[in-house]
C-alpha cells in the first residue's frame, strides 16, 4: 500500500511539472506585448524600443510595442496592471509612477498589482544656472539662498518629484527659504531658466545640451554617481547630503508584469532583455539622452520597491507635500 501511495505521489507530481517545464522551454512561442506608458518621444519610449532591438537577437518572437499614455505614466500602468497574466503582457514605467504617486493620489493600481521584471536604465537629474549667473558652485547658491530668502526660484517639472523633494530638504537642512515653480515636464523647466523666468532648475539633465553649448552651468548631479561627460560636477552626495539617498531621489525605467505571470515567463524575459542591455545600440541611445544603462534583476527589485516606497510616504508626511484626495 505504501508503494502505490508513494507512485502515485511521483506521478502526481511529474503530471504538475510537465506544464511548468514546456512552458519554460517553449517560451516565448508567441509575440509579447509590451506597453509603454509615455508618448513616443522624450527618453522612456526611445529607450524602450531601443532595448527591444537589443531583445531581437535573442528571441524569435517579435515585442509588440503599443504607447498608453497619460498622468504622468499611471494610465498605461492601469491598464497594464488588468491584463493577463500570461508572461505576453509586460509594461515599461518610470519608477515613480509606481512607488510615489501612491502617496500623492488615488490611483487604480497599487505596487502589489505588478510582478517586477527588472531595471533598464537610470535616470539622473541635476542643478543648473546661467552661464552668466554669479554661482559658481552649490554651494555659492546655498550661501546666497540663505542670505536673501526667497529670493531663489527654482523650477522642476512637476509638483511633488523627486526633485522638488531634495530642494526641500536641502533647504530644510540649509535654513534656506527658497520659492518652488512646478512646470509640466521638463522642456518648459528648462524653458523658464533659459527665459530668465527662475535663478536654477532642478530637472533631469536633458539640460546637459545647454550646458555643452555655454549656455547654462551645472552645479550638482542628483544621482548616486557623477556623470561620464561631466566627471567634475560633484554628486549632493559629495556635497554633504547624505540624506538623498537612491530610495529618495532614483528615477529609473523598468519592466514589470501583471501579478500572477509565471516566474519562469519573468525569469526569462528578465534574461533576454539584460542580454539587450549590452547591445552597443542600446547603450549608444541611452548615451545620447544623457542617461546610464542600469541593471536591477527582478530577485531584488521587491526589497528596493517597498523601500522607496516606504522612505517616500515618511518624506510626504514630513515636507506636507501636497497629496489630491
Amino acid at each position: 500500500m505504501r508503494k502505490i501511495l508513494v507512485v502515485l505521489l511521483v506521478a502526481v507530481s511529474l503530471v504538475i511539472s510537465i506544464p511548468i517545464l514546456s512552458f519554460a522551454q517553449a517560451y516565448p512561442s508567441k509575440p509579447i506585448h509590451l506597453t509603454v506608458t509615455f508618448p513616443p518621444g522624450g527618453s522612456l519610449d526611445p529607450s524602450t524600443r531601443a532595448l527591444v532591438e537589443g531583445a531581437k537577437k535573442f528571441t524569435n518572437q517579435p515585442i509588440i510595442i503599443e504607447n498608453k499614455a497619460g498622468g504622468g505614466g499611471t494610465v498605461g500602468l492601469a491598464e497594464a496592471a488588468h491584463q493577463a497574466p500570461d508572461g505576453y503582457h509586460f509594461v515599461s514605467y518610470v519608477v515613480s509612477a509606481m512607488t510615489r504617486m501612491p502617496h500623492l493620489r488615488p490611483l487604480p493600481y497599487k505596487l502589489e498589482d505588478f510582478v517586477p521584471v527588472m531595471q533598464f536604465a537610470q535616470v539622473p537629474s541635476g542643478v543648473a544656472v546661467q552661464a552668466d549667473s554669479p554661482w559658481k558652485t552649490f554651494k555659492d547658491l546655498v550661501e546666497y539662498a540663505r542670505k536673501n530668502p526667497k529670493k531663489i526660484r527654482y523650477s522642476t517639472q512637476g509638483a511633488s518629484t523627486p526633485q522638488e523633494v531634495s530642494m526641500e530638504l536641502i533647504g530644510r537642512k540649509e535654513g534656506i527659504s527658497w520659492i518652488h515653480v512646478p512646470y509640466k515636464g521638463t522642456a518648459p523647466a528648462i524653458a523658464a531658466l533659459l527665459g530668465r523666468n527662475v535663478e536654477c532648475t532642478c530637472v533631469s539633465t536633458d539640460f546637459i545640451p545647454h550646458v555643452k553649448a555655454g549656455t547654462l552651468r551645472a552645479l550638482a548631479i542628483l544621482d548616486q554617481q557623477r556623470l561620464e561627460d561631466f566627471p567634475d560636477i560633484p554628486t549632493f552626495k559629495e556635497l554633504g547630503y547624505d540624506f538623498l539617498n537612491e530610495y529618495i531621489t532614483d528615477v529609473g525605467f523598468f519592466i514589470a508584469a501583471p501579478k500572477g505571470t509565471p516566474l519562469s515567463a519573468v525569469e526569462k524575459f528578465d534574461e533576454i532583455l539584460h542580454k539587450a542591455m549590452k547591445e552597443p545600440q542600446f547603450v549608444q541611445t541611452l548615451k545620447n539622452m544623457q542617461l546610464t544603462p542600469f541593471y536591477r534583476g527582478h530577485k531584488m527589485l521587491p526589497a528596493y520597491f517597498k523601500r522607496m516606497y516606504d522612505d517616500f510616504g515618511k518624506v510626504v508626511k514630513d515636507l506636507d507635500l501636497k497629496v489630491e484626495k
